[in-house]
Formats: structure tokens, C-alpha cells, sequence
């Protein structure tokens, strides 16, 4: 159990830290495809 509650909060990070360059990344371009991507994400 504790195995894979570890392995969960790993992937959740990741996830965070993926989901900041998304968001990052749709700042710089200001662009309708950064908008439509982290939209789409729906974290």
C-alpha cells in the first residue's frame, strides 16, 4: 500500500510540474492554441 500511495504522489507532481509548463508556455505565447491546450487539460 504504501508502494503505490508513493507512486501516486510522484505522478502528481509530475502532473504539477507538466501542468506549469503548459500554463507557462500559454503565457509566453498568449496564443488561442496555449488557451484551447490548458483548457483541455482540466486540472
Amino acid at each position: 500500500m504504501r508502494r503505490a500511495v508513493f507512486g501516486i504522489t510522484e505522478i502528481l507532481k509530475l502532473v504539477r510540474r507538466l501542468y506549469r509548463l503548459i500554463l507557462d508556455f500559454a503565457k509566453e505565447r498568449e496564443n488561442i492554441d496555449g488557451r484551447t491546450i490548458s483548457a483541455s487539460a482540466g486540472i
